[in-house]
């Protein structure tokens, strides 16, 4: 008996489908077919998609090499070396090279104010004069804390040392 409702319930079941197939639209029963994979079930879920194809990529070219191709490698004779002046010294006159433009070139000698003043535009403060007399004047100043001793040339006004403390 239990093989029998079986049955009828798979023959009632193919009777539905034949029934709401026969009255349903061609687009509705062919789910691949002219459709194109649109269907009342799937939407556009089947359908072909555009192609995306990303642009080709800018090929990278190394630049050419400066370097002399026909170079002679044979080595270099070697040099003698000089002497080195000290890592301070090289960076106060560094410091000190942009100054000289403000001196005036009058030809008179420096008065010890205007020494002082000279002194103090190359970034020098609390500016204490030792010596106003001969060839060279000296005064101790300080720098960025620091205390210098600073002679300068008194005919021209140019700094002839500076000198850490």
């Amino acid at each position: 008996m239990k093989m029998i409702r079986g049955w009828a319930v798979i023959a009632g079941v193919s009777i539905i489908a034949c029934v709401a197939a026969s009255e349903a639209s061609a687009e509705q029963r062919n789910w691949f077919g002219p459709s194109g994979g649109r269907s009342m079930f799937w939407g556009n879920m089947f359908a072909p998609q555009p192609m995306f194809y990303p642009p080709p990529r800018q090929r990278y070219y190394r630049p050419p090499s400066h370097r002399d191709v026909h170079r002679d490698y044979r080595p270099k004779p070697k040099m003698a070396r000089t002497s080195r002046t000290p890592r301070s010294a090289r960076r106060a006159t560094a410091a000190l090279a942009g100054a000289t433009a403000a001196i005036p070139a009058t030809g008179a000698p420096v008065t010890c104010e205007r020494a002082q003043a000279i002194v103090a535009e190359y970034g020098f403060t609390e500016i204490q004069p030792q010596t106003c007399e001969g060839r060279t004047y000296g005064f101790s100043a300080t720098r960025d804390g620091k205390p210098f001793l600073i002679k300068i040339v008194a005919a021209d006004g140019e700094l002839a040392e500076v000198k850490k403390r």
